[in-house]
């Protein structure tokens, strides 16, 4: 960002008329760098009593008999942020060589005062030229902040104000509010291709998590500098205003007259939103009458979705895809707003398919045959924003547009079987689950139970008394397709032990593990042991 406020520097302090003799002793330091005010101070330590970006003034007389502290008080008025120390000659002695390249080290400047100076002539020059270039930067500052005010007050669409704002500051100007959406010129789009507005999201998305000042992000194969600007609309919303260093470098001025327009701005970027937010929750209406079955036919659904312009086709058929976010790490947000988040991707990654947060969970209903497009793009999407979770998705078998709440209680079980199973794979269909499905659909029979109970309640008691791990090994055991050896390996158990508790299993139970005809009906307890809640 460059600087059109005139400054106090350390070359407009030598250039002052009280300055006429003086001589700058290092050469290296930066003539840029600004002055903030200018204090005299008596005294060897001169740190103590200097403030940063200030220009101290000393006559020299601390050091007259302790030359050897003067490096010593350069480092402290670097220390305590000083950026010029104009001190005059000691006893007509040239200062330490060593000390003078220590301030160009350090980029203090050091400025040899004549022995005439006079200091209050100093202090005055000094005061009132800051206070005149501030000032002048107010007055400046004042008229770019009036021209802002008299664009948002004479545009009436919101893409025009954002384009007028955006030719008064010379570069794009882009609002982010609270996850939902980006707001900004038709310029602007025309400029950022989809792809590039889902790299821009993402961006804004990372600097709510970092709070940074600016962020890099590649557009068009070129990197681009957004400059933030934050603004409270209410006390959970924010509005986020990222100027992206496009054309040439923002102006500061401009920059700091866009911040104090925010809260302008902001009211007309929340009426915006007030209208979308409605618009929305009609949407939500339909969603939830296609989610509960509310429809009769696929020719009401079809007509329905029309009216939101959700193009639906009685004649295809649909998945549902329930996602869901697992172990989260420590750096990973705690809460998530998913309402939020969701309107963000309708908005950019204009998916060919219905996105929503239902029953607290996020659903996606798709055409069969896009699965793979879609969740490839959603996933992307969603762990770009919420790095730090597993994201697994459970997905639905094709069906038509009255059949979806059944498709959305195929996923919701799907997710169950996982969760209970310990199924960790990122997409998982009733295909993928096999016999696990078959099982889940075994109805709340008391024969069922009896099965179950017959085989595993004398291991489970025998553990609880015992304190032994049976239904575990038995588990290991045949998994291990009844092999003791590879069984105590995975267990990192003994051999003998492993013998022992099998030998045991086979007491408690009065079978044979022998008979492979057993072990499948043991391994079909064991399932579902672990599948059926209803069961515990």
């Amino acid at each position: 960002m460059k600087s059109a406020i005139k400054k106090f520097t350390r070359q407009t302090l030598v250039e002052l008329s009280s300055f006429a003799g003086c001589q700058v002793l290092n050469s290296k330091c930066s003539m840029e760098k600004e002055v903030l005010r200018a204090t005299v101070v008596e005294d060897v330590n001169l740190g103590r009593w200097a403030q940063a970006g200030d220009a101290v003034i000393c006559s020299g007389y601390p050091f007259h008999a302790h030359m050897e502290c003067f490096s010593v008080a350069l480092e402290q008025l670097h220390e305590a942020g000083a950026t010029v120390l104009c001190i005059k000659s000691i006893r007509n002695r040239p200062f330490p060589d060593e000390a003078i390249l220590l301030a160009d080290q350090l980029d203090l400047m050091v400025v040899e005062l004549p022995r005439e100076a006079i200091f209050s002539n100093i202090i005055q020059q000094i005061s009132e030229k800051i206070l005149s270039l501030k000032a002048e930067a107010y007055n400046q500052l004042q008229a770019q902040t009036e021209s802002l005010l008299e664009i948002l007050f004479r545009e009436n669409m919101l893409e025009d104000c954002f384009y007028h704002i955006e030719q008064f500051i010379g570069n794009p100007v882009v609002a982010f509010v609270a996850n939902i959406k980006l707001y900004m010129s038709r310029e602007t789009r025309a400029w950022l291709s989809q792809e590039d507005q889902a790299a821009v999201f993402h961006m804004f998305c990372r600097q709510q998590q970092s709070g940074e000042s600016s962020l890099r992000v590649a557009i068009d194969g070129q990197t681009t500098v957004f400059d933030f600007i934050e603004i409270r609309m209410t006390s959970d919303e924010t509005l986020l205003l990222g100027v992206a260093e496009k054309n040439q470098s923002t102006d500061e001025l401009a920059f700091l007259a866009l911040n104090r327009i925010g809260k302008f701005l902001a009211v007309e970027v929340k009426n915006a939103t007030t209208a979308e937010k409605v618009q929305r929750r009609q949407e939500d209406t339909l969603i939830n009458d296609l989610f509960s079955g509310e429809f009769a036919t696929d020719s009401d659904v079809v007509a329905a979705a029309a009216s939101y312009s959700y193009h639906l086709d009685r004649n295809w058929k649909y998945r549902v895809a329930i996602i869901r976010l697992l172990n989260r790490a420590e750096s990973a947000p705690l809460h998530l707003n998913f309402t939020s988040l969701l309107q963000g991707a309708r908005e950019y990654l204009q998916l060919d398919a219905i996105l929503t947060s239902y029953a607290g969970e996020i659903v996606i209903m798709f055409c069969d045959g896009c699965e793979n497009t879609v969740l490839e793009r959603f996933i992307k999407w969603l762990s770009g924003i919420v790095a730090g979770y597993d994201v697994q998705v459970h997905l639905s078998a094709p069906a038509s547009l009255v059949g979806i709440p059944l498709a959305l209680d195929q996923a919701r079980k799907i997710g169950s079987i996982c969760q209970r199973c310990g199924i960790t794979e990122r997409i998982v269909t009733i295909e993928q689950l096999g016999t696990l499905w078959l099982f889940n659909l075994l109805p709340r029979d008391e024969t069922v139970a009896s099965f179950v109970h017959r085989f595993l309640d004398p291991l489970k008691t025998y553990d609880q008394e015992h304190g032994s791990s049976l239904v575990q090994t038995l588990k290991t055991y045949l998994n291990c397709g009844g092999s003791t050896k590879m069984t105590s390996q995975l267990l990192f158990t003994h051999y003998n032990t492993v013998t022992y508790r099998l030998e045991k299993i086979q007491s408690l139970l009065g079978v044979d593990m022998e008979d492979s005809s057993l072990r499948m009906q043991l391994m079909v307890a064991l399932t579902l042991d672990q599948l059926l809640d209803w069961l515990h």
